[in-house]
């Protein structure tokens, strides 16, 4: 018997060697990469990039060499600091023998300090798969922000996803293949913030590959943790939440940090953004208790209340593989069975809906609901849960555009039209 159960032991122990190999070998990508921008404020920026064969590093920022080290290396890192606010840059990457990776070039946010600048958000929803739908969802949203560019401002200010950012396993090479492949020239201009799914928590890549503003690097309430952070620009009070690993392994931690950072706000607009839809009726249904899916709940109990208590304007998320939009809702945590005409604040009829918020009201004002999970892959589903004012079985991508005293989104679908568009007035006339 104890032979036996000695062969076992081993048994298991090899296969849990070979999976943590496995999953070490996954996390590491070899070949090239970048640059691309990480942790950017108005005085300071990571640039990050990679190359196939170990070189020194060094970055060239306008006339002034900011060399890193040099020992040879693959994997690069350079943090300017004492940057202007509001201001352009330009700059180059390569080695002490190559410096001839072209010009690249950023746009510091304002001064933290500015609370009435308007501010513009780009939102990839699932964007893990290097798809044709992607492909053409992607060229759609960028033409839209090209001809709708803002005077003596950046084509964006925030670039955001909903999640599962790497089919299907969150391996190195699929965010190479979804993410630095087709959107090279952008990140190396633009900073993206991607929020972490259930997809991307299955290797160590995604934290390897980005860095997040923990320390309120980037303003808001500092969190001391990568799975769930804040920041702000203008008149927004961003927050990004992890419904993937931290909803299960660090709720109380995340839940006392939320409460704190949004009594803290003193931004006019807040939004916040995490992986699993809490209303869908798409590829996903939300009434759902299994598998991935049993996070679901577990957001609609503990994370809307306090978001509603404290008076959150928008959340976005994702996971569902199509596009939805609440109404103005309060109060809904159960089931779609559970919904009543009392959680309304106000009813949407669809495409083109104006949502006020009532003046001085501070809590529980209504918050509007948007899943976006088909930048990349598109599964429709029934589009029926009685939360929503609006459902379409389409890909695309989302741009806000955040103002003192209105909120606007639209969806961008990947034919380029503009498939739903609202606003959230706050003491201003939307325009």
């Amino acid at each position: 018997m104890r032979r036996w159960f000695a062969v076992f032991f081993l048994i298991v122990l090899t296969g849990v060697v070979i999976r943590q190999i496995q999953i070490e070998t996954d996390s590491i990508y070899i070949g090239q990469r970048g640059p691309y921008l990480q942790k950017l404020t108005p005085t300071s920026v990571v640039v990050r990039w990679q190359t196939e064969h170990p070189v020194t590093t060094q970055l060239q920022l306008g006339a002034l060499t900011v060399q890193q080290s040099d020992k040879p290396g693959t994997n690069h890192r350079v943090e300017l600091q004492h940057l202007t606010p509001a201001s352009n840059y330009q700059y180059s990457i390569g080695s002490k023998a190559d410096t001839s990776s072209g010009e690249h070039r950023f746009t510091t946010p304002p001064d933290f300090g500015e609370h009435n600048q308007m501010v513009r958000l780009w939102v990839l929803g699932d964007p893990g798969t290097n798809s044709e739908l992607h492909l053409a969802a992607r060229t759609a949203g960028q033409q839209w922000l090209q001809q709708n560019v803002r005077i003596d401002r950046p084509l964006l200010d925030i670039w955001l996803t909903t999640g599962d950012n790497a089919y299907t396993s969150g391996r190195n090479r699929e965010f190479q293949q979804a993410i630095f492949d087709p959107y090279q020239d952008w990140l190396s201009r633009f900073n993206l913030i991607p929020v972490i799914g259930n997809h991307d928590i299955r290797r160590r890549a995604y934290r390897r590959i980005f860095e997040f503003p923990e320390a309120a690097e980037q303003g808001g309430l500092a969190s001391g943790s990568q799975h769930y952070y804040s920041l702000d620009q203008g008149a927004l009070h961003l927050l990004v939440l992890d419904s993937a690993w931290a909803i299960i392994h660090d709720r109380q931690a995340m839940l006392e940090w939320l409460k704190n950072d949004l009594q803290a706000n003193a931004r006019p607009w807040s939004v916040v953004v995490f992986h699993h839809a809490p209303y869908s009726k798409g590829s996903h249904d939300s009434d759902d208790t299994w598998g991935s899916d049993r996070r679901v709940g577990m957001v609609r109990k503990h994370i809307l209340p306090i978001l509603e208590q404290h008076n959150v304007d928008l959340v976005i998320s994702g996971h569902s593989h199509v596009y939805e939009r609440s109404h103005l809702l309060n109060g809904h945590y159960g089931k779609s069975a559970t919904f009543a005409e009392s959680m309304l604040v106000s009813r949407g009829q669809g495409k083109q809906d104006r949502f006020t918020k009532k003046a001085g009201c501070d809590a529980n004002c209504g918050t509007v609901y948007q899943v976006l999970g088909s930048t990349s892959e598109l599964r429709p589903g029934a589009l029926n849960h009685p939360a929503i004012a609006i459902g379409l079985n389409q890909g695309g991508t989302i741009s806000i555009d955040v103002e003192p005293g209105c909120l606007g989104s639209r969806f961008i679908n990947s034919q380029g039209e503009v498939a739903d568009f609202f606003t959230i007035n706050k003491n201003s006339n939307c325009q």
